[in-house]
């Protein structure tokens, strides 16, 4: 059992070392452009994500440091585990497994195999992403009619799919007919 927490500590540990490397280059590319053609939005979209142990060597945080980090992501998924998301103190993210939906074309080098399976909402805008980050090791269950909020970001689980929104009014809302941006 000690040898199991400790591998999913590690394993959030590094999906947030990562993910703060990423968000340093700030590519950002509005979701709803003109025309109606989906981008991405505010991710790097390199994708390069490297393996956990470069993440560390590259950030050069303490494991102390990189824990205190994983207790500020929420993980949670809806009940019918078709969809799952974090919030971080940058987004909100909701990566859905299974969807009937058309994105659109997806932008070049994207990194999301399908394209249109991962949705993100930050403070200045709402749109498909392409950067791939995996899902999280453990999420708890948000049941229908419950939301959470952190890090200024609000998501709410329905019937009707999940609604993530920002303090800035920015949101997302993703079931597996839709996909809609705000």
């Amino acid at each position: 059992m000690v040898v199991i927490a400790v591998v999913v500590a590690l394993g959030i540990c590094g999906y947030i070392v990562v993910d703060q490397l990423q968000r340093s280059d700030g590519n950002t590319q509005s979701a709803n452009q003109p025309g109606g053609d989906s981008g991405s939005i505010g991710e790097d979209e390199s994708g390069d994500t490297g393996s956990e142990e470069e993440a560390g060597e590259k950030s050069g945080d303490s494991e102390e440091g990189q824990d205190a980090e994983a207790k500020d992501v929420k993980a949670f998924m809806a009940p019918s585990s078709n969809i799952v998301c974090t919030i971080d103190a940058d987004r909100a993210r909701c990566t859905i497994r299974e969807f009937d939906f058309d994105p659109g074309d997806a932008p070049n080098e994207c990194d999301v195999d399908p394209f249109g399976s991962v949705v993100v909402v930050e403070k200045d805008g709402a749109g498909f992403s392409c950067v791939n980050r995996g899902l999280p090791t453990e999420a708890n269950v948000l049941d229908y009619g419950e939301s959470i909020s952190a890090h200024g970001f609000t998501c709410r689980s329905g019937e009707d799919g999940m609604t993530c929104e920002s303090s800035e009014g920015h949101k997302f809302r993703v079931a597996r007919a839709a996909a809609e941006f705000d």
